[in-house]
């Protein structure tokens, strides 16, 4: 590279490349520094020594970009750990990724055209905080467990969330378009959810959440932050909308927000 600082890389999945790996200790600034050195196709990924090349084929390789940009192409559904400690930069999903996404992230922003799997924005092995910073949007659906321990940032769910959403978390803010399935704010202390479909009000109760709401008129303003088409529509609805209030969870001396809209809550 002739001494040049690598700033963008593509990659795309090998069609071939079909078993359930973990990538949790490929860091992406590690990404970009060995690539400025040498093939970045030669990085071992996981614990088993499987090479990145065995996974996936490069498809560009500059360093013209303004800032770091990874791009990745495919199915990623079993591939775990994509983003952890992820700190700046941007990372471009075009496809459905695995578990474990942006674990322990601080900073950066990772955006997925497609769904993902449990965990997002949460633990890395056996760390105690979750995503501390950055954005993570997620066009599609997310399994369980999303936020987990979140203690800063903000994720931006497309579909809809699976149970366990926004468990044990301490700051920062998540935003779902779709569902909450299951339960919601388990453990939560401090930090927001603002759902774009209510729930069921009786079934909240049970979750830790205050039983007299407070209503206030929410204007999305996070929507500045946010750079899918998919989002950029969801805060233009949420800023007309009037939202319900509600604590959580009240069961530990929570101080955390769940909003939904009024007009639909029962």
């Amino acid at each position: 590279m002739g001494g040049h600082v690598v700033s963008h890389l593509g990659l795309h999945l090998r069609s071939e490349a079909t078993w359930r790996t973990d990538v949790s200790l490929l860091r992406t600034a590690n990404l970009f520094e060995m690539a400025s050195e040498r093939d970045v196709l030669q990085t071992v990924v996981n614990r088993e020594h499987a090479q990145l090349g065995d996974l996936f084929e490069l498809t560009s390789f500059h360093a013209d970009a303004v800032e770091r940009t990874l791009v990745i192409e495919g199915d990623l559904s079993h591939i775990d750990g994509i983003g952890t400690e992820h700190a700046a930069g941007t990372v471009i999903v075009h496809g459905n990724v695995g578990h474990r996404l942006g674990a322990c992230m601080s900073g950066g922003r990772i955006l997925v055209h497609g769904d993902a799997g449990d965990h997002v924005g949460g633990c890395y092995q056996s760390r105690g905080v979750g995503m501390r910073g950055g954005i993570i949007e997620v066009a599609g659906d997310v399994g369980s467990k999303a936020g987990c321990r979140m203690r800063r940032g903000q994720l931006w769910i497309g579909g809809n969330a699976g149970d366990g959403l926004a468990a044990l978390q301490v700051a920062g803010s998540i935003v779902v378009a779709g569902e909450a399935l299951g339960t919601l704010g388990t453990g939560m202390r401090r930090g927001t959810v603002l759902l774009g479909q209510a729930i069921d009000l009786a079934n909240g109760m049970s979750q830790g959440f205050t039983t007299e709401p407070f209503r206030q008129v929410f204007a999305a303003s996070l929507g500045r932050w946010c750079q899918t088409a998919t989002m950029q529509s969801l805060t233009k609805r949420l800023s007309r909308e009037n939202f319900l209030g509600f604590r959580c969870d009240v069961r530990v001396g929570g101080q955390g927000e769940i909003w939904m809209p009024a007009g639909s809550a029962s």
